[in-house]
């Protein structure tokens, strides 16, 4: 199977001026408030992303931000959380494979070289190798393309806990 389209899904193959939309919660570790700017953590993969970092392609095809946004499972992020978009463009450029997956809504890709399961490897020594690269990809990706990355959905803070 191509890393750029999917028999399965009939889905055309993913051009460098599409956006991915990546959704995330609303808290001071993934988004500073007071610059309304993701942190690098926002493409740390999550649990969920074992195989490749979870995005969606937008588009009258695929996914609007406020559709991903009301897919997500925790109750949190849906409520609170922002959505962040990345062109195609600006992954391919960090050599990053984009590959169409089934997934949660139409469009659904990853990318297989940022994954939880590199991320929890955990060496001999008890050192976890890959999660310095894979850092550096995520910031790379915040600071170095911000030209090619927008805030879809501006998450709200959550209330206090009472």
């Amino acid at each position: 199977m191509s890393s750029e389209s999917s028999p399965v899904l009939d889905e055309p193959p993913v051009e460098d001026h599409e956006w991915l939309l990546r959704h995330f919660p609303s808290d001071p570790s993934e988004y500073e408030f007071a610059k309304k700017f993701i942190r690098y953590s926002v493409f740390i993969p999550r649990k969920s992303d074992d195989k490749g970092l979870s995005m969606s392609r937008e588009g009258a095809a695929f996914v609007t931000a406020e559709r991903l946004l009301a897919t997500a499972r925790n109750l949190n992020v849906k409520q609170y959380g922002g959505v962040v978009a990345v062109l195609t463009e600006a992954i391919r450029s960090l050599n990053l494979t984009i590959e169409i997956t089934p997934g949660d809504t139409p469009g659904h890709i990853i990318i297989r070289q940022i994954n939880r399961d590199d991320w929890d490897l955990k060496a001999t020594d008890g050192t976890y190798p890959k999660q310095q690269a894979i850092r550096e990809l995520a910031d790379t990706i915040v600071r170095f393309l911000k030209t090619q990355l927008q805030i879809r959905i501006h998450p709200t803070p959550r209330p206090a806990k009472k």
